[in-house]
């Protein structure tokens, strides 16, 4: 007879199998370079978490699914670029099925949970970002999220070694974020990592030398 699944609060007794679960979700997914050892921890200072809701889907003893989600602390509520005009805030840290128990409502299981929760405490809105996966863009979409930015993080080299870095802003009317001059020109893309890119418009892709594209969106749930 198969076990039902017991969705519970995250304790550290769970953490190698929190990690193996995440691991194993991430690992043929565009969140491949988002593995780790340990399990994610949180604080204020880094993060601007005034709590984070840690829940995890058992089978026995066995993590098969995990959710985390920071809820924001006035501070960063209030200097919200992305969801300028609502009052308190979270955000989508992580959220994993295991491979071999996807696609059995597990991670509606979470959601629901999580969402339920974040109106216990009052929370107007929970940002989430995603890549290009469409999977798990569907499963926003579904779940009533609404697209706020787009763009492009590019592995590669430009073709031309010279570029500039400007003002970051959150341009909503044309779900991009950007940098801008202090002559209010766009800045077509920036440096991320030593070797990737924030790209922000589709056509400024062609500037690249690229090894890989990836497409990455931020949505917002409101509550």
């Amino acid at each position: 007879m198969k076990q039902a699944i017991n969705i519970t609060d995250y304790e550290e007794a769970y953490e190698d199998s929190w990690v193996r679960c995440k691991a194993l979700s991430y690992l043929h997914s565009q969140f491949h370079d988002q593995m780790s050892r340990n399990k994610d921890r949180y604080s204020l200072v880094e993060d601007g978490y005034n709590e984070v809701i840690e829940l995890i889907a058992l089978d026995g003893q066995k993590v098969v699914g995990l959710i985390d989600v920071g809820v924001y602390s006035e501070e960063r509520s209030r200097h919200d670029v992305y969801v300028p005009h609502a009052h308190q805030g979270a955000y989508l840290d992580s959220i994993a099925v295991h491979p071999d128990y996807q696609k059995s409502g597990i991670a509606q299981s979470l959601w629901n949970q999580v969402v339920d929760q974040l109106k216990e405490k009052q929370v107007d809105y929970l940002t989430i970002f995603t890549r290009d996966d469409i999977a798990a863009n569907a499963f926003y979409q579904k779940n009533g999220a609404q697209l706020l930015t787009k763009h492009y993080r590019v592995l590669g080299k430009p073709k031309q070694d010279t570029y500039k870095r400007g003002r970051f802003s959150v341009d909503l009317e044309h779900n991009r974020i950007g940098e801008w001059t202090a002559e209010s020109q766009p800045i077509p893309f920036v440096p991320d990592y030593p070797h990737t890119f924030w790209v922000f418009e589709e056509s400024d892709l062609g500037l690249f030398d690229a090894e890989s594209v990836t497409a990455e969106y931020t949505y917002v749930l409101y509550i």
